[in-house]
């Protein structure tokens, strides 16, 4: 017979959940601090960051990641004759996240937003994964701010691995944010093989940098869950629209991704924009960003107008 007494430190462990991951939100903002600039967007705010002089490029991070995913030197490199803005998509790193739907429509809102109150026009978007998608949907619908779209690892379809996200029950629903509260750090040791999945065929960095330690603050899983929610409307909507799109396209992708493979996300844009540049890099997976990153600056600075003197530039 289960008695009271037996019941009370499971049910004690389970209510102390909440108060354990607030505590863990609170170390990785103390940890990893606000940087850069903050824009307030339709009643929330909007994180990013800003270097260099030149031809503004603007970085879009993916799913469940922060500005932290471009490396530093690929930022370094850029910023020695662009302008690179790095933002944290809404609900993502510093980034608050609004009411309501936050799709790919939500999340090209606020990025053609901040190019608008910055006043940038002519930009070059470099998107990674799910982050190209967005880059791609801002180019298609205002057209006039965006010159060029550099598509790093893309994810531009369905395929088993994001239908599994997309229709996980509750989680992306409003009742998912209270849910996150209570599982989001026990959901680390099913991320790991996942982690693995997107660094192969390089072994997976030691440690905890921001984007990793951000990945598990409930509000950002909860926000990335809302991403997915919307997957199968926003990518249907990319495969009818993307033929519309004006500004160049740079596709980089990498031979053996396992998390947005070639043959399903990258072989179905040269028939849809036979114009496009398509580049897929033989031994490279999902992280093409940290592995190849002098490919993806060579790609900018192809169309952006900036020669640098960096041993990086092409």
């Amino acid at each position: 017979m289960i008695t009271p007494a037996l019941l009370l430190p499971p049910l004690l462990g389970v209510a102390l959940l909440p108060v354990a991951h607030a505590a863990y939100a609170a170390w990785v903002r103390q940890r990893f601090p606000l940087t850069g600039d903050r824009i307030e967007l339709g009643g929330s705010w909007l994180h990013f960051t800003r270097a260099g002089e030149g031809p503004a490029v603007v970085l879009v991070h993916g799913a469940n990641g922060t500005w932290h995913d471009f490396p530093p030197e690929l930022i370094r490199d850029l910023a020695r004759d662009h302008t690179v803005l790095a933002l944290d998509r809404p609900g993502h790193g510093w980034s608050e996240a609004p009411a309501g739907p936050l799709g790919l429509a939500e999340n090209a809102a606020a990025l053609t937003a901040l190019l608008r109150a910055r006043g940038f026009e002519r930009v070059t978007l470099v998107g990674h994964s799910y982050g190209a998608a967005v880059a791609l949907r801002a180019a298609i619908e205002s057209p006039q701010l965006v010159s060029h779209v550099v598509a790093v690892t893309p994810c531009t379809a369905m395929d088993p691995r994001n239908s599994r996200y997309a229709s996980a029950p509750l989680v992306g629903e409003p009742a998912g944010r209270v849910l996150f509260q209570f599982i989001s750090l026990t959901l680390l040791p099913f991320g790991l093989p996942l982690r693995a999945q997107a660094w192969h065929p390089e072994p997976p960095p030691r440690g905890w940098g921001a984007s990793r330690a951000f990945a598990y603050v409930p509000s950002q899983m909860h926000a990335s869950a809302r991403n997915f929610r919307a997957l199968a409307a926003d990518m249907a909507w990319l495969e009818r629209s993307l033929s519309s799109l004006v500004a160049r396209l740079t596709v980089l992708a990498g031979e053996m991704d396992q998390v947005t493979p070639p043959s399903r996300h990258v072989d179905w844009l040269s028939p849809a924009l036979p114009a496009a540049r398509v580049e897929v890099l033989p031994h490279v997976g999902h992280w093409l960003l940290h592995v190849r990153p002098d490919v993806v600056a060579a790609a900018v600075r192809r169309h952006s107008g900036a020669q640098s003197s960096s041993p990086n530039g092409r």
